[in-house]
């Protein structure tokens, strides 16, 4: 999104896709809100299918979901947010998330350790149980990468391990492929702050969060 957008009441017709371009009336949303956020502040997402709902006020509840095949396929990925509100009505947002992806080669040693596990290393993990997050924590920063390359289920544990803090980092690590943040640019820091307060309470219940 360039600078030029004023607010994030002025939805643009290419930010449909073909034949469901229409009308859409104005959005009540805060003026803090409506601020271009600064494209260097980043929000992480993991980057596997699931429809992350979060609220960046009580009237409206947005969602996205962005697969693996999506990402597979392309360098980046361009979705919008959808805004429902309660009475049914959805509305779409100016706003758009780009997700850059990029190749890294693994650097720590405890990654290529790691690695070297293969599929065993998922019914390991799953042994540890809750004394994995207290290891985890003892590796340092690396262990968000290391947890990530466990296999699905360890998805819940790496949540766990991060903290409010965490959630900020600009990187998360997936086998092989380093997923950039996705980018939200139209989110002022105050929303974010929203964001990142559900995502944080939201993380710790796997039960509703992970599918």
């Amino acid at each position: 999104m360039e600078p030029e957008l004023k607010t994030i009441l002025e939805c643009s017709s290419d930010l449909f896709s073909k034949g469901r371009k229409q009308h859409i009336q104005p959005l009540l949303i805060p003026m803090e809100l409506q601020n271009p956020t600064d494209p260097s502040e980043l929000i992480r997402i993991q980057p596997n299918y699931h429809l992350y709902n979060f609220k960046m006020q009580p009237r409206f509840e947005g969602r996205i979901g962005i697969t693996d095949s999506e990402i597979s396929k392309k360098k980046s990925v361009h979705k919008s947010i959808w805004y429902q509100q309660k009475n049914g009505m959805k509305q779409k947002l100016a706003m758009k998330i780009k997700l850059k992806i990029c190749r890294t080669k693994i650097k720590s040693k405890e990654e290529l350790t790691t690695k070297k596990i293969g599929h065993k290393e998922r019914s390991i993990a799953k042994k540890i149980g809750h004394k994995e997050r207290s290891i985890a924590k003892k590796i340092g920063h690396k262990e968000r990468s290391i947890a990530k390359k466990i296999g699905h289920k360890e998805r819940s544990i790496a949540k766990k391990i991060v903290s409010y803090d965490t959630i900020r980092c600009d990187t998360v690590r997936y086998d092989t492929v380093r997923y950039d943040t996705i980018r939200y640019d139209i989110i002022s820091s105050s929303a974010k702050e929203i964001i990142m307060d559900w995502y944080y309470e939201k993380i710790h219940n796997k039960k509703n969060y992970i599918k």
